[in-house]
């Protein structure tokens, strides 16, 4: 992942019909919602490149009320 060039583009086409529209056929709204994803996926690269895996269950340092 670190020395891989990533198409965001290509990857967002997968799933946004918007990212397959050439760029001066993009609505406003198009726009929007692609620079929203867009930056979301240098998130998601990011953390890849640094090999952090992310957990969402609960916080083990947080003890729970009984």
């Amino acid at each position: 992942m670190r020395d891989e060039k990533l198409n965001k583009t290509a990857l967002l086409a997968a799933f946004m019909p918007e990212a397959e529209k050439p760029f001066a056929e993009r609505t406003p709204q198009d726009s929007a919602t692609l620079a929203k994803w867009f930056g979301l996926v240098d998130w998601f690269t990011g953390l890849r490149r640094v090999a952090l895996a992310p957990s969402f269950g609960p916080d083990p340092k947080r003890r729970r009320a009984a």
